[in-house]
C-alpha cells in the first residue's frame, strides 16, 4: 500500500510538471483502480482524455474503468469513441467485446432483453 501510495504521488507530481502528459494521469489512475477507488481511476481518466483527446491508450482504460463501475451508458459511449479511434487494432476489437459480453445479461434474466447492445466493432481488414 505504502509504495502504491509513492506511485500516485509521484505520478500525479508528473501530471503537473508535464501538462501535455497523459502518462502520469493513467499511471494515478491505475494506482486508484488497483486500491479500488474506482470514482477517482475515472476521473484521472477523463483528465487525460481531456489532455489528450485522440488517446486510444486513455480511451481504453477508461472502458475499462466503466466496466468495473457497471456503467453501461459510459461503456458504451467510450467504447463508440474508442472504435472511431482506432478500429483495426485487434486490442481494441478484444475490448470492445469484453465490454459488450460484460454488459450483456445473461439469458433467462430477467434483464435480458435478446439484443446486445448497439456496439458495432468494425471486422478486421487483412
Amino acid at each position: 500500500p505504502d509504495r502504491l501510495a509513492d506511485a500516485a504521488a509521484q505520478a500525479e507530481l508528473a501530471a503537473r510538471l508535464f501538462p501535455v502528459a497523459v502518462e502520469p494521469l493513467l499511471a494515478t489512475a491505475s494506482v486508484a483502480e488497483r486500491i479500488g477507488q474506482l470514482p477517482q481511476a475515472r476521473r484521472q481518466g477523463l483528465r487525460a482524455i481531456d489532455r489528450q483527446p485522440f488517446s486510444s491508450e486513455a480511451w481504453a482504460r477508461l472502458v475499462r474503468i466503466d466496466i468495473a463501475l457497471g456503467d453501461g451508458a459510459a461503456v458504451e459511449r467510450d467504447v463508440r469513441r474508442l472504435v472511431a479511434l482506432d478500429p483495426r487494432d485487434p486490442g481494441v476489437r478484444r475490448l470492445a467485446e469484453r465490454a459488450q459480453a460484460a454488459l450483456t445479461p445473461p439469458a433467462g434474466s430477467a434483464s435480458a432483453t435478446g439484443s446486445p447492445l448497439p456496439m458495432e466493432v468494425p471486422a478486421a481488414s487483412p
